[in-house]
């Protein structure tokens, strides 16, 4: 066998291989091609595959309408496309090709997968739930109902169960495999690290006296859950993986940039948070003490800022109070 010629269908998964015995090898629609295509986008005899004078595959586009692609390259009818490199795809029509030589090197062998318990993956969504209930035990008040456990009891599993069922299905519809626990692998690791982050960073900010770490963490959601899109899409469509995670990070930027533009022209600040509501132990503080002489200094500072705020709010009010009496 001389090479092999692979038909590739939408998702990445070969369709058809055609073992090549001799060259040249000719396809199109017409029975008396080599390779007979199922394409109405190619011609009768659409292109012929051949080694040049150095023994190299290449292919000819046959006279017709539609040429070959590879890549963003049009290769248009009487044109000749050197097969070169360890990827020899191309397009012919709407069929996507793949001319494979003997000596070409193979991707290593990918596992399965675990085939134990999955004791990693039952571990992070067991310590996100039982982190949820704990939550809601902290804020829970007195004598409260037994009905307001129920979001934190049953409402968390549930709807880390059907976000993980939602992208099996996805799964299932481009890999035709049911990736259960991968996916659930992402949403349970995802969740916990959002929760560690919302807990990290206004500690860290508390500690240290610096206010960007507290308030990056509103942030923190949208961000880990833009990783988790990217995580899920990968485990989907592995061979797009790149342009998944960079139309993701435009969206996030996009979606971030938004966001600070709204809270600047509401709230005249980039952030929701306005100061931290975590007080750590005045032990464990890292930031350098200061005096309630510089503390109240400090303050007065902010007085000029505030009676301007006030005087503004005062006008626009008076503003909209006169146009309501028009």
């Amino acid at each position: 066998m001389l090479a092999l010629l692979e038909v590739i269908d939408r998702d990445g998964r070969v369709r058809q291989t055609v073992p090549v015995m001799a060259w040249p090898l000719r396809l199109g629609r017409a029975i008396d091609n080599d390779v007979v295509l199922d394409d109405p986008h190619l011609a009768p005899h659409h292109a012929q595959i051949e080694p040049d004078a150095q023994g190299l595959p290449e292919v000819l586009a046959l006279p017709g309408v539609n040429g070959l692609q590879r890549g963003k390259r049009r290769i248009p009818p009487g044109q000749r496309l050197a097969l070169a490199g360890p990827d020899r795809q191309f397009v012919a029509g709407q069929t996507r090709l793949r001319l494979r030589l003997p000596g070409d090197t193979l991707d290593p062998e990918r596992p399965l997968g675990p085939s134990g318990g999955h004791r990693a993956t039952l571990a992070f969504a067991l310590a996100f739930w039982l982190w949820s209930l704990f939550g809601q035990w902290v804020q829970q008040d007195p004598g409260a109902k037994a009905a307001e456990w129920l979001p934190s009891l049953l409402g968390v599993p549930l709807a880390v169960l059907l976000w993980t069922v939602m992208w099996t299905l996805v799964s299932k519809l481009f890999q035709h495999r049911l990736d259960f626990w991968p996916h659930l692998g992402v949403a349970a690791r995802g969740l916990v690290a959002i929760e560690l982050l919302l807990l990290v960073l206004p500690w860290a900010s508390a500690l240290s006296g610096w206010a960007l770490p507290s308030r990056l963490a509103g942030g923190v959601p949208m961000g880990v859950g833009a990783a988790m899109l990217v995580a899920h899409a990968r485990i989907v469509r592995p061979h797009l993986q790149r342009a998944i995670a960079m139309v993701v990070l435009v969206v996030f930027t996009l979606g971030t940039a938004v966001t600070m533009a709204l809270n600047q022209q509401r709230l005249d600040r980039w952030f929701d948070e306005l100061y931290t509501s975590l007080l750590p132990p005045p032990s464990l503080l890292w930031a350098p003490r200061v005096s309630p002489e510089d503390f109240v200094a400090g303050s007065r500072q902010l007085l000029p800022r505030l009676e301007a705020e006030v005087r503004q709010a005062e006008a626009e009010r008076r503003e909209v109070g006169d146009e309501e009496d028009d």
